[in-house]
């Protein structure tokens, strides 16, 4: 008996751990929406990217689609739009599956509008290859999770609750999603020259074998060019680079005011290409070669060559912020580029490129100086005599001698004065600037071998500068102390410190 109630007893045992281990599997078969998970059938959308043929969806208040022919994407109310189909191909790829993270039905539901489904953000049809539509209704983002309320096709019996971010997913406007021109990529150091024609109107061209810049103004007159200023604006130029794609396939630029530019910015620059030279050459049958006849053949050699190429960037009104509309010389496209960009280049003038040395002379150039100070003249008179090497005949050097009234100068002493006029820098150039009408304190004439002659006088203009004028007769303004460093060796080369 007590054998018989042991067996019953374990009988009842197993059947209870049956009972249990079939409502435990149960339960995790069930959906467990609470702590965020899903089951398949929560699935809103599950299509291959690639099948999709079609997308359509408002922007702005005006439906737009898109359709897929042969892998290619266009743009339906516009096949001449300059799509850029990577980024149509984007939303396809982001669309194409789309779990929820939560579904609301039955008695939970309440009304559409408590979601924003009454009158949805957005509604995107999804098309597959086989005809087939899916609409996804777009409603209100929900503050708590930041994720999107959703309704499938025509079934208001269920609103999903999505993570998809659809805020970023769509563009603001069209032109966000065309593929424009874009600017050559310049290198600054490939640049020889940039002209500006506008309001300020110049043109900066390099000696492409001397590596030399000049800048010349509108009427054609060329000047020396400082060498930072030059860097800078080759930099801008180079820098050059659209920021927005405003219109395609523009027959008037009126609006723009591109019909009548602004401005217009010319670049030269030059570019390595290779060029394929193609050489036919005959070979004669080598001696017991298998072939009889050895035929023409053709060999080809790659070489690179440097070629000149010009942009030309045509400057319009600006847009409410700031931006200039611009477009190239021949294109049907119009975009914006920022201010800091054009103007540059454009808000600078000739005079900006002006070399701010008074007169950089060679002293190999010079036949004699002639020095005006405190109402004296001195002559200083540059000698070179061809003197014979005493050990070597055959070999001859240069001795060069300062004279004035006949009277050797030290030479190291003179090269210090020297350099000390010829390295005098104008804190500003300005052909606004008026000359003081007192007389120059300090005036030095340069004699020229070629028989030309140069004055440079230097007057008083206030308590920091004084006035002189250039090479080419700009007025300038050079700080006091670089006269006091001329008038210092001047004494000291004469002895009068």
């Amino acid at each position: 008996m007590k054998k018989k109630g042991k067996l019953i007893g374990g009988l009842i045992l197993l059947v209870l751990l049956v009972l249990v281990l079939v409502l435990m599997t149960r339960s995790s078969g069930t959906d467990e929406s609470d702590d965020g998970s899903t089951s398949e059938e929560d699935a809103v959308v599950s299509i291959e990217s690639e099948e999709i043929t079609g997308l359509a969806f408002t922007l702005d208040g005006t439906d737009v689609s898109f359709t897929k022919t042969e892998d290619t994407w266009s743009y339906d109310q516009d096949q001449q739009f300059p799509l850029n189909e990577t980024k149509i191909s984007s939303l396809a790829d982001k669309v194409c599956s789309i779990t929820a993270e939560r579904v609301i039905e039955g008695e939970d539901m309440g009304e559409l509008s408590d979601y924003g489904l009454d009158d949805p953000q957005n509604v995107l049809t999804i098309t597959k290859e086989d005809g087939t539509k899916t609409v996804l209704r777009i409603g209100d983002e929900n503050s708590t999770s930041g994720n999107y309320y959703l309704m499938l096709n025509e079934d208001a019996d269920k609103i999903y609750l999505v993570s998809t971010s659809f805020d970023t997913m769509f563009p603001e406007n069209l032109m966000d999603w065309a593929s424009g021109e874009s600017l050559p990529s310049i290198s600054s150091d490939t640049i020889i020259g940039v002209q500006v024609k506008g309001e300020n109107s110049f043109w900066l061209i390099e000696d492409t074998e001397t590596a030399e810049w000049t800048v010349c103004d509108e009427n054609g007159k060329e000047y020396d060019t400082e060498d930072d200023s030059v860097s800078t604006l080759t930099s801008a130029a180079a820098s050059l680079s659209y920021s927005d794609f405003v219109a395609y396939g523009c027959t008037d630029f009126s609006p723009y005011g591109l019909e009548q530019p602004k401005a217009t910015i010319v670049v030269r620059y030059t570019e390595e290409q290779e060029s394929e030279e193609t050489e036919e050459t005959s070979e004669s049958e080598e001696e017991g070669s298998e072939s009889e006849v050895e035929s023409e053949s053709e060999s080809e050699e790659t070489e690179t060559v440097t070629v000149e190429k010009e942009l030309v960037l045509l400057v319009g009104n600006t847009n409410e912020d700031g931006s200039y509309y611009v477009t190239t010389e021949g294109s049907d496209e119009v975009h914006l580029m920022t201010a800091s960009k054009v103007e540059a280049i454009t808000a600078t003038t000739v005079n900006d490129y002006w070399n701010l040395y008074i007169d950089m002379q060679n002293v190999a150039d010079i036949e004699a100086l002639k020095v005006i100070y405190q109402g004296e003249t001195k002559t200083i008179e540059r000698h070179v005599e061809e003197v014979t090497d005493e050990d070597d005949e055959s070999s001859t050097s240069e001795e060069i001698t300062y004279l004035c009234d006949g009277e050797e100068l030290d030479k190291t002493t003179f090269t210090s004065f020297y350099s000390s006029v010829i390295s005098a820098k104008a804190q500003t150039k300005d052909l606004s600037l008026l000359c003081p009408e007192e007389d120059a304190e300090f005036t030095v004439v340069f004699i020229k071998t070629d028989g030309t002659e140069f004055t440079v006088s230097y007057r008083k203009y206030d308590s920091s500068f004084y006035y002189t004028e250039d090479v080419y007769g700009i007025p300038s303004l050079v700080n006091k102390n670089s006269i006091k460093s001329m008038i210092e060796y001047y004494e000291e080369l004469f002895g009068e410190t």
